[in-house]
């Protein structure tokens, strides 16, 4: 019964960090493509919040993923 909660633990953490990195790599492409002469200084400290969140959140995820294969 233990491996069947770990194996839906490890397969549901595999998930949150496939759609964090998508978020990411979402939130890149809209930074490489921002028109810093056409948006306000609000979009662009919110832009970097948001950035700022996914990739702390990403680290941890992934930090515990691989703490606790060791």
């Amino acid at each position: 019964m233990g491996t069947g909660l770990n194996q839906c633990f490890h397969n549901r953490q595999l998930a949150v960090e496939i759609v964090l990195g998508t978020a990411l790599m979402a939130i890149a492409r809209k930074v490489i493509v921002l028109d810093f002469n056409e948006v306000g200084a609000e979009h662009v400290y919110a832009t970097a919040a948001v950035t700022l969140a996914l990739s702390v959140g990403y680290y941890l995820i992934v930090i515990r993923r691989k703490g606790s294969n060791s």
